[in-house]
């Protein structure tokens, strides 16, 4: 008797493996679109401008299963700097005008300063060199004569405020530089170079581009489709939850099919125990 019943709850839980595993075979999980995009990227390289900003898509990638897009903007504003060490020795920093004039920086270390002097160099192909006496004083050396430094008038001073623009480099590689910065020590100058900035978008997440809120959609055919108003958005994020509910329940009923195939097992094998007379 022990044993029939055994193998009738048995068979209950087989049926319940049964139907739960069909479930989860033949079920397909809803798949989120897009069906209006306020923007679409049809290829990797193309731009799209949102808010006053024109973005290039740079490519896919992932974050935490999910898949991530790249957009690329150039900030046309940005600026890069560079430091000019004080001209100690003859053989130190030297900058070369867009004249191709090039120079010697030479700050004062006295006193705390506001600017800086630019020290021609002695031109190719002279014979006049600028050396160090063993005091560590610059002295011109022309020929035969030795002059000191202060009292020789054959190379050019530029006096340089802190805040003055210089045009500075040869051929194509010119350009204007602002002094934004001089101590004893150094001087800081800066220039407009555009920068090209990446944002990353990740899908299912929302992001501020411009002060505007984004979503995006990736449908893996090198395409990229993005919301950018509130009522799409919203609408996309919960055909996102959709999908992670229906996810849920397929786990669980995963897991159900599991139990009650152990379940069966268990059950058959107690229905066939030996019986204590």
């Amino acid at each position: 008797m022990q044993g029939r019943a055994a193998a009738v709850y048995g068979l209950v839980f087989l049926l319940v493996a049964a139907g739960a595993y069909g479930f989860v075979t033949v079920a397909e999980a809803p798949e989120p679109s897009m069906d209006n995009p306020d923007v679409t990227f049809a290829e990797t390289g193309e731009n799209q401008t949102i808010g006053e900003r024109t973005y290039r898509l740079d490519g896919f990638g992932s974050q935490r299963g999910q898949p991530t897009a790249t957009l690329v903007w150039t900030d046309e504003d940005a600026r890069s700097t560079e430091s000019w060490t004080h001209a100690a020795e003859p053989g130190g920093t030297t900058v070369t005008t867009a004249e191709n004039v090039t120079y010697w920086v030479r700050i004062p270390q006295d006193e705390a300063t506001g600017s800086f002097t630019l020290l021609e160099t002695p031109a190719e192909g002279s014979n006049v060199t600028v050396v160090t006496d063993s005091n560590g004083n610059w002295v011109v050396e022309e020929g035969t004569n030795y002059t000191a430094l202060e009292e020789y008038d054959g190379f050019e001073r530029v006096e340089v405020e802190n805040g003055s623009t210089l045009a500075i480099g040869t051929g194509n590689d010119t350009r204007d530089v602002r002094v934004d910065q001089v101590t004893n020590e150094s001087v800081t100058v800066s220039w407009n170079e555009p920068a090209e900035t990446e944002i990353t978008l990740r899908q299912t997440s929302v992001k501020e581009l411009e002060g505007t809120n984004v979503t995006v959609h990736v449908p893996g055919d090198g395409s990229l489709e993005m919301a950018t108003s509130e009522e799409p958005i919203d609408d996309y994020l919960e055909q996102h939850e959709d999908r992670t509910h229906f996810q849920e329940r397929m786990d669980g009923l995963k897991m159900s099919a599991v139990l009650s195939l152990v379940s069966f097992v268990l059950l058959v094998g107690m229905a066939f125990l030996p019986r204590k007379e």
